[in-house]
């Protein structure tokens, strides 16, 4: 996490494979279904009911917000 950027997406996996020191992952995003292809070092499987990340259930997240490390950023495209 060079950049410290985490990005929370709504979207499906479709494929991920290995290109120069990164994880080249093609999604498909929930509302939209664009298809779009990422570059990024780690991919974190959250499937499941989140409606707020802010409420104290998510302790992964909420840890890094407390300690500085991440910060949320509303959304449009991301709808949990």
């Amino acid at each position: 996490m060079r950049t410290g950027c985490l990005k929370v997406l709504a979207a499906r996996v479709l494929a991920v494979r290995q290109e120069e020191g990164s994880l080249a992952t093609d999604i498909q995003h929930r509302q939209t279904r664009e298809i779009e292809t990422l570059h990024i070092a780690r991919i974190y499987d959250c499937t499941g009911i989140a409606r707020n990340l802010e409420d104290g259930s998510h302790t992964i997240i909420r840890s890094l917000i407390e300690r500085g490390l991440a910060r949320l950023i509303p959304s449009s495209s991301a709808s949990t």
